[in-house]
């Protein structure tokens, strides 16, 4: 299952990360082109940085993207209040503005007042016939759902957002990586463990076929893969996509890097977990070696993989693993 952060933040996340890669984000270029042709047609004394609405969306995406939500979020208000004033409250690009505030408030964790303003913007895009952008809005709201524990509200979101999202957009589109992942966590959560896994594949074959078979954008998935497949005791299977996602950040980042030393560590966790000590001892070597002296250490890393394995009832896979913690202590307690 996704760890470590809600869904509705890691969904936002991944489709701020998602532009970066693809530069794809045909609702936001709508209105970000709507905003730079009113640009274009009012005076320049106009043209502040302060009353720009082009720069005002800019400059709100560019604080989401660096994690300051409570900096952004003042731009996009006035953003959303600068396209209302233009274009009216049915329009779609009101409905943008008010879906990019909704996700500022679920950075900050204002879960109840992002909900009325995705179903908002939903209302309002459904207005216009073929609007590809209702997808992108019932998966952020469903999201949402997921996060309170509503999974049988989000569920009909997501799969409405598919089918309107794979119509609309293509089979293949950049926004369906927010529902499927959203449904495969869903199902996980359910023990529906063939039909999370399903999505998992589908995410990381879509990645793949976007970014290349050796970019990084396809860690995020592969980590999917392989949680789910340990969640479930599937061991030998959860090796395939560690290693995979190993041989990419070798490629990326060289061989010494520390993130190399992390991937490692992951490795022999799986190893350890396996009851295969000799082939993590190998790892922990290669990555002890690499990290060095270096913090966070190797035991922090595996510290935390065995807290995460407590959170969700994996205890006997935790208590193996922090017997190695215990063990590298013992046996360096300086550098470890």
């Amino acid at each position: 299952m996704v760890r470590g952060v809600n869904l509705a933040t890691r969904i936002n996340l991944g489709e701020m990360m998602a532009r970066r890669i693809w530069a794809r984000d045909s609702s936001s270029f709508l209105t970000m082109l709507v905003a730079a042709v009113c640009l274009l047609a009012a005076p320049a004394h106009a043209q502040s940085e302060d009353s720009n609405p082009a720069k005002l969306n800019q400059r709100s995406l560019d604080l989401l993207i660096a994690e300051k939500y409570a900096e952004a979020l003042p731009f996009a208000e006035r953003y959303a209040e600068a396209m209302k004033s233009q274009h009216g409250t049915e329009a779609p690009q009101y409905a943008d503005a008010l879906s990019n505030i909704a996700r500022l408030y679920v950075h900050l964790g204002r879960l109840a007042d992002a909900e009325p303003l995705y179903k908002q913007a939903i209302a309002i895009a459904e207005q216009a016939p073929d609007n590809p952008d209702v997808g992108t809005y019932l998966s952020r709201l469903a999201s949402l759902y997921f996060d309170e524990d509503r999974g049988a509200e989000a569920e009909p979101l997501l799969l409405r957002a598919v089918a309107i999202i794979e119509t609309k957009r293509g089979p293949d589109d950049i926004h369906l990586t927010g529902p499927l992942l959203v449904l495969a966590a869903l199902y996980e959560k359910r023990g529906q463990y063939d039909r999370a896994e399903g999505n998992y594949k589908r995410l990381l074959a879509s990645s793949a076929r976007h970014n290349g078979a050796d970019s990084i954008a396809n860690l995020d998935s592969l980590g999917y893969l392989a949680d789910l497949y340990q969640h479930i005791g599937r061991y030998r299977e959860a090796e395939a996509p560690l290693r995979r996602s190993l041989a990419i950040i070798k490629k990326k980042f060289g061989r010494d890097d520390r993130q190399v030393a992390r991937a490692l560590v992951h490795l022999a966790a799986l190893y350890d977990v396996e009851r295969q000590p000799a082939k993590a001892e190998k790892l922990y070597r290669r990555a002890l070696a690499i990290n060095a002296d270096k913090r966070p250490s190797i035991a922090f890393w595996l510290d935390t993989i065995v807290t995460d394995y407590h959170e969700h009832g994996r205890n006997a896979e935790a208590d193996v693993l922090a017997q190695r913690v215990r063990e590298m202590k013992r046996l360096d307690p300086y550098r470890l």
